[in-house]
Parts: structure tokens; C-alpha cells; sequence
């Protein structure tokens, strides 16, 4: 009896420390794709730039100057809501 009782115990455990992983698919109609210029992507890598340094310098003036007003992210690829 002690060793069903143990058997089940042990099998209860292990089921419930198994976790389901959830996949989460995205159709191609929920990616926007921006096709930016030369000009645009030139400006984007010499504020990241910027930015890059004003992290390394620690220089809070610099690094507020290359950051959204608001908080937002901009980026290449986004998804719809």
C-alpha cells in the first residue's frame, strides 16, 4: 500500500510540473513591412550612433536628445493591432 500510495504521489508530481508551451503563429498579414530610403536609414545609424555614445559617455543631455518624447519605439518591422 505505502508503495502505490508513493507510485501515485510521485506520478501526480510529475504530471503536474509539466507545462503546455503555447506557439503563437503570426500570419503574414499582421507584419507591416516599411520600406525606408538611403537617406532615412543613413539618418537612422548616425542618431543610433549618437545614442551609442551618449550611453558610453554617460551624457543624459545626449542620450534624452536621441529618445522618443513620448516613450515610443519606432522601428522597421511592427505589428498591427
Amino acid at each position: 500500500m505505502k508503495y502505490i500510495l508513493l507510485f501515485f504521489l510521485s506520478f501526480f508530481t510529475l504530471i503536474s510540473c509539466q507545462k503546455s508551451k503555447k506557439e503563437v503563429k503570426i500570419s503574414k498579414d499582421q507584419i507591416q513591412v516599411k520600406v525606408v530610403s538611403a537617406e532615412d536609414e543613413q539618418a537612422f545609424y548616425a542618431i543610433m550612433q549618437k545614442h551609442l555614445d551618449a550611453v558610453s559617455n554617460k551624457d543624459l543631455v545626449s542620450l534624452k536628445s536621441t529618445m522618443h518624447p513620448d516613450g515610443k519605439c519606432n522601428s522597421y518591422f511592427q505589428l498591427k493591432k
